[in-house]
This record gives C-alpha cells, sequence and structure tokens, in this order.
C-alpha cells in the first residue's frame, strides 16, 4: 500500500476523463473536491474519507448516463487498479448503487495495442515507453502529475500500473 490509509485499498485520489472526440477532459480531484467542501489543506488527510467519497459520488454521477459508451483505459482491469477498485472503495466509503461500467464497453488500450503490433509494442514500463517512443517527456509529465497529488509532504496516491 502506498497511501495513508489505514483500511487495505489504496484510496482514490484522482480520476481523469477524456473525450476523444472533443478532447475535453472532466476532472475529479481530491483538491478541487477539498476546495469545494471548504475543507483547508491542513485538515485534507483527517478528512479524506469524506474528500473521497465526495470525489466517487461525482465520478458515479458523471458515468451514471454514460454506461453505454466505450471507455478506453490502461490496464484498469482488476480489484488492485481497475473499475472494480473504483466500485469498491465507493462501497467501503458508503456509497450505494454505483453504476457500473459494463466490461464489455471496456477497452484496454494495453492490450490492443499488443494485438495489433504484439507484445514488445513499447519497452516496460508501456506507457511511458509509449510515451517517450511519441516524443513526449514521460519522465517530467509524471513528476508534474505526481506532484499535485502529495498533500503536505506525504504522498497519498497508488503508482498506476504504467
Amino acid at each position: 500500500m502506498y497511501d495513508d490509509n489505514e483500511g487495505l485499498s489504496p484510496r482514490i485520489t484522482s480520476i481523469a476523463i477524456c473525450h476523444i472526440a472533443t478532447e475535453q477532459t472532466v476532472s475529479f480531484s481530491t483538491h478541487a473536491v477539498a476546495e469545494k467542501l471548504s475543507i483547508n489543506r491542513e485538515h485534507v488527510i483527517e478528512r479524506f474519507d469524506e474528500i473521497e467519497s465526495e470525489l466517487l459520488k461525482q465520478f458515479y454521477k458523471f458515468t451514471r448516463d454514460r454506461r453505454d459508451k466505450y471507455w478506453i483505459h490502461w490496464n484498469m482491469r482488476n480489484l488492485t487498479y481497475g473499475f472494480e477498485h473504483l466500485e469498491h472503495r465507493y462501497d467501503v466509503l458508503g456509497g450505494k448503487d454505483a453504476p457500473v461500467i459494463p466490461v464489455e464497453r471496456r477497452i484496454n488500450l494495453n492490450d490492443m495495442l499488443a494485438d495489433r503490433y504484439g507484445s514488445d509494442f513499447a519497452p516496460h514500463p508501456k506507457l511511458i515507453g509509449l510515451m517517450n517512443l511519441n516524443g513526449w517527456d514521460a519522465p517530467s509529465f509524471f513528476i508534474r502529475v505526481g506532484r499535485g497529488q502529495c498533500i503536505q509532504g506525504r504522498c497519498i496516491y497508488k503508482d498506476a500500473q504504467l
């Protein structure tokens, strides 16, 4: 476990969804939810259950009417890191009736690329390798993203399966 959660499952600190056709991104993040709930920075850690619960509530409100869409993701396929993990955390925090995205509507981009180009389509870790192959500065991208998820010098996120 990579966070300060005394429970067993890692906390959800942010979720980002990009609509491919319009390139618009919808984000659900710890800092935005905390601000909306008027929770000061120094109280975020102690009130994280409340913040995480609200973050997931907003995410599921967004997904409720979009379950018929295709959801392209990167290795979000199990209880450790995936849609099931989001559902589990929502349930653990008292959420009811999460609008589940059907398995048939989930497309794992990593698997699609491996099927098309072979399992060695990019060096491991695959997502960073793919970013580098396409001219992105992956290390500085993840440093910027990761820095935003540290609160009071304590990182409370679990690394994605890159």
